[in-house]
């Protein structure tokens, strides 16, 4: 059953993200949108597996294993993707100083380097191919870790009905994506950004949480 719960969980996180970043990055003012589009695509990936870890850890409440059980199959889908996407590494490599633009992240990413290589790095010009396989195994934990607090403390807020309510975890993923952060990042679009990304992860909770809904029903029959 785990399995086949983590292939559904997967296949919205997927569409999910897919459609989020198409709708935000049509709303932009940006200059290579599907590039960008691209890029949000991949940091939104990570956020909609975190939301649909506690949606999953809702319906499956009375078995801690089981819910480990779901989620490690949605993070093994997920990797498995990014490596059968990287195989052809010339052809599908990126750039790592476009995909990672927070500037901890890519001194997070020089630390693997050598002494001497590191040396040599402008983090505010950072330039180096790779595969989003490596960027995803370096970042995934982190960003998991910081959004699942984040969303944790909007999900109160929100039920709480805490005035001047604005959702932190949509915010930093518009961090991650834009490089921005602290004041730099309290602007109009960030504002915007924010806004309709907890729409969608609103939107995407309620869909799946229905859909997990129908299988528990099915399977206590």
């Amino acid at each position: 059953m785990s399995t086949q719960v983590s292939e559904i969980v997967y296949s919205f996180v997927c569409h999910a993200a897919t459609e989020a970043a198409k709708g935000i990055i049509e709303d932009m003012d940006v200059g290579n949108k599907d590039a960008e589009k691209k890029k949000l695509e991949f940091d939104l990936s990570i956020a909609f597996i975190v939301v649909a870890s506690f949606d999953v850890e809702m319906h499956a409440a009375e078995d801690k294993n089981l819910h480990t059980a779901i989620m490690d199959g949605v993070c093994d889908l997920y990797f498995d993707d990014l490596r059968k996407f990287s195989q052809d590494h010339i052809k599908n490599s990126v750039d790592a100083g476009f995909f990672i633009r927070d500037k901890d992240e890519i001194a997070l990413f020089v630390d693997q380097f050598p002494p001497h290589a590191k040396a040599k790095v402008d983090i505010n010009n950072f330039r180096c191919k790779t595969t989003l396989h490596t960027i995803a195994d370096l970042l995934f934990n982190k960003r998991f870790l910081e959004y699942q607090e984040l969303w944790k403390s909007d999900m109160i807020k929100a039920v709480n009905k805490q005035p001047g309510f604005i959702p932190q975890m949509p915010h930093k993923v518009y961090e991650h994506w834009s490089g921005k952060s602290g004041e730099e990042s309290r602007t109009f679009e960030s504002l915007m950004f924010t806004t309709q990304l907890f729409t969608c992860f609103s939107s995407f909770s309620l869909a799946l949480s229905n859909q997990l809904s129908e299988i528990t029903m099915r399977e206590n029959r």
